[in-house]
């Protein structure tokens, strides 16, 4: 988006409805607002998602997702959430703008612990009811039977998000 009109994107995709922006490095919420203020505008959904992976050292995993790097824990897990929980607060009044866990992550082993520390993140600090979309681990196909032993359930407002690949 170049401006309140919605140009380019809306030129090239007359009918678009959502787009999911991904961030590969943690930005204030500042850093997006402009975006998110000219496409949700237009009723344009604005999915926010983290896009980054890394190694259990801190260092980069290749930010690709595709199950690459591990499960976010410590503090790699908290400067995360912080960043999920600084944008719940800024965006927490548009329902227009969702979330997105991260981007193809590692898994099943401990995701669903990440992903709730995401939801919680993003509902308890800010008090947030925008939708969050929960990515299936590797970008997904996997089977779905590992998911209802874990956290879940108790979920709402979320829906699950997996990329199908020829």
């Amino acid at each position: 988006l170049t401006s309140a009109a919605g140009g380019p994107l809306t030129s090239l995709f007359p009918h678009i409805n959502i787009v999911r922006l991904a961030c590969y490095s943690y930005q204030p919420a500042s850093a997006y607002q402009q975006f998110v203020t000219w496409a949700t505008g237009l009723g344009i959904v604005v999915c926010i998602e983290n896009h980054q992976n890394f190694n259990s050292d801190g260092s980069s995993a290749g930010d690709a997702g595709g199950g690459q790097g591990v499960v976010l824990t410590g503090s790699l897990l908290t400067t995360e959430s912080s960043w999920y929980s600084a944008l719940a607060t800024a965006f927490k009044n548009n329902p227009y703008v969702w979330f997105g866990t991260n981007n193809e992550p590692p898994g099943p082993s401990g995701l669903p612990t990440w992903q709730q520390a995401t939801y919680n993140a993003i509902r308890t600090t800010a008090g947030a009811t925008n939708i969050i979309s929960l990515e299936l681990f590797g970008g997904g196909d996997p089977p779905f039977t590992w998911i209802t032993a874990n956290p879940y359930g108790s979920m709402t407002g979320v829906v699950w998000a997996f990329h199908q690949y020829p």
